[in-house]
């Protein structure tokens, strides 16, 4: 009788280590423990973490998958052999700036406003004009001093068709004075381009050659509803403090040109 009670706890404890090897070797969970693994699972996949973009790249982030530490994708334009990216910063000269203009001209659909300082840029110009052939309505702030610059090339857009307005400061809430009023905007509003979405050109950019190449200038491309909406807004009242561009103006430009010869 003793016998037979020191065999049976050794049998109960390798029958148990039995069942629990073909439990395991099966991959068969009691229903507690299933339901405690997926819930572990779920809340490993619900797992975010607020990190830079390119974190996941070179860093191994515990409970945060694959997918999660992708980068989420920025519209861009890739017309022509250069790209600008929407919601992004450049700098020139680092940047080619000129032709990241160039290319959201070549791609918008439906208008185009422009507040421009300086502009003597040609082949910025030759876009517009090619823009305007197409059915692109261009609607172009200038300020006055344009008149008097030789290397302008705000003349050659309005026989084009461009609509040419010219700031006067005595219509600004500003100081009317000529050398302390200027219109100093320098950014294109774009109203259909990238995904089809209206998006700001802006900074400190002139279209002008030196800006290109030279100097330390910088540009940020933005497609945010509202700040998109606020510059449209500015134009609008700009427009306001402005004349049209007419033949008075450009006899007046070629007149001061002649006289720098």
């Amino acid at each position: 009788m003793r016998a037979k009670k020191i065999f049976k706890k050794p049998f109960r404890i390798l029958t148990l280590f039995a069942i629990v090897i073909l439990l395991v070797g099966s991959r068969v969970y009691p229903p507690e423990l299933e339901l405690k693994r997926s819930t572990r699972k779920s809340r490993a996949r619900k797992t975010l973490l607020e990190v830079p973009l390119a974190f996941g790249k070179t860093h191994f982030i515990v409970g945060l998958h694959q997918e999660d530490m992708s980068p989420r994708k920025t519209p861009t334009v890739t017309y022509g052999h250069d790209e600008c990216t929407v919601n992004e910063a450049y700098f020139s000269p680092d940047d080619d700036l000129q032709q990241k203009l160039i290319n959201l001209i070549e791609q918008e659909k439906k208008g185009i406003y422009l507040a421009i300082f300086t502009f003597t840029d040609k082949q910025i110009a030759d876009a517009l004009i090619r823009a305007k052939e197409r059915g692109v309505e261009i609607e172009l702030i200038a300020d006055p001093g344009f008149l008097h610059d030789r290397y302008t090339k705000i003349g050659l857009l309005h026989p084009k068709g461009i609509q040419i307005f010219v700031y006067d400061p005595k219509r600004s809430p500003g100081n009317a004075s000529t050398m302390s009023n200027i219109m100093h905007n320098k950014f294109a509003i774009f109203l259909d381009n990238v995904d089809g979405k209206p998006l700001v050109w802006t900074g400190s950019f002139n279209w002008t050659k030196s800006a290109r190449l030279s100097n330390q200038e910088n540009v940020v491309v933005l497609n945010n509803p509202q700040i998109v909406g606020r510059y449209i807004e500015k134009f609008h009242a700009l427009k306001k403090r402005t004349i049209r561009y007419n033949k008075i103006h450009a006899s007046v430009g070629r007149a001061s040109k002649s006289k720098m010869k």
